[in-house]
């Protein structure tokens, strides 16, 4: 596994997304302010934005996994993202979350495998 490799959560409810410090900081976001769907999704190139939605909209009806690389847009330029998540359930809570994890690939190897699937 990645040494960038980095958990979150969505409740898709709210839009309220839940990071780990270094998540937070993958997404380049500050580790201080809370973080919604919406932030995230502003800085997703737009076809990515519409594709990372449609595998989290598909995976909560289909209470399914999703495995998507996106760019995005941060201060420090553009970052390619892998993002891996699916459905869960928060104790006390009565509709499905989404949780995940996020790693930031480097250049070199634009699908995180060293080219694995070329």
């Amino acid at each position: 596994m990645s040494s960038t490799l980095s958990f979150w959560s969505l409740d898709p409810a709210t839009g309220a997304l839940t990071c780990c410090p270094r998540a937070a900081a993958i997404l380049g976001t500050d580790g201080a302010n809370l973080r919604m769907l919406h932030d995230v999704l502003e800085r997703l190139i737009p076809a990515d934005r519409l594709r990372l939605l449609r595998a989290g909209v598909e995976s909560l009806k289909m209470r399914s996994m999703f495995d998507i690389v996106v760019l995005m847009r941060t201060p420090d330029g553009i970052r390619l993202l892998r993002v891996i998540g699916g459905t869960g359930f928060e104790p006390g809570q009565r509709h499905p979350h989404l949780h995940g994890v996020v790693e930031r690939i480097a250049p070199e190897d634009p699908f995180g495998t060293a080219g694995r699937y070329l």
